[in-house]
């Protein structure tokens, strides 16, 4: 399979994967990714790259509190759906082509788990970071208890079609990657497998993360520096 065959593939796989989610769950939890993301950031002001925009809804979250921002996806129909909405898009393979520029901000949220390597991913993400400044990664906690459950109960659905993910993180092996790509954990938030829609059960949230983030986390989110 040549190179160009497997771009296209990895394209068209993307474009399609958005008709297989549940939207508004989806954007429900992409606003609520945002707004801690916002949270961890020290810096409130700059240059900002959001990496797998996916629909864009995170570039105009950032754009509106001030960022410039740009963004980029594999997928060339995210692409066009994040321009149409006042962004700055561009199309790349980040396991294949470098991030040009420079960066006060990088967002990753909810990417890695997706590329065959995401530590090749994550220094790609790093060198196009400025001195001082901030990567906010998300990643899935793939061992949280919803899916010990479904293992369990022979329900398992790893890397198949709910969860197409190649790669499968918990937090120590999160930790491990982060340091080899010479970053640092600043600070982090698990987020709770409680949807964001039930909102007044808040209480609850704090109360499971407390007791077992390996347990209760859906994921988790961290600011990374130099």
């Amino acid at each position: 399979m040549t190179s160009l065959t497997k771009k296209i593939e990895k394209e068209t796989y993307f474009d399609q994967y958005w008709d297989t989610r549940d939207l508004h769950s989806a954007d429900l939890r992409s606003q609520q990714r945002a707004e801690i993301a916002y949270q961890l950031l020290t810096k409130k002001f700059g240059k900002l790259l959001d990496v797998g925009c996916g629909r864009g809804l995170n570039s105009v979250f950032f754009r509106d509190k001030g960022f410039e921002v740009e963004a980029l996806d594999i997928s060339p129909q995210a692409v066009q759906l994040t321009k149409s909405k006042g962004i700055k898009a561009f199309l790349m393979d980040l396991e294949e082509e470098e991030i040009k520029g420079k960066y006060d901000i990088i967002l990753c949220l909810e990417v890695l788990q997706f590329v065959v390597n995401p530590t090749k991913v994550l220094l790609n993400l790093r060198q196009a970071l400025c001195d001082d400044g901030e990567i906010i990664l998300s990643l899935p906690n793939e061992f949280h208890l919803q899916k010990r459950w479904n293992v369990l109960w022979g329900q398992a659905d790893f890397a198949g079609a709910k969860a197409p993910h190649l790669r499968l993180f918990n937090y120590p092996e999160i930790e491990k990657m982060i340091e080899e790509c010479g970053l640092k954990i600043m600070d982090e938030k698990a987020i709770s497998l409680v949807p964001p829609r039930l909102n007044y059960l808040t209480w609850l949230d704090h109360l499971l993360l407390q007791v077992s983030p390996n347990l209760f986390a859906l994921s988790f989110i961290f600011n990374l520096k130099r």
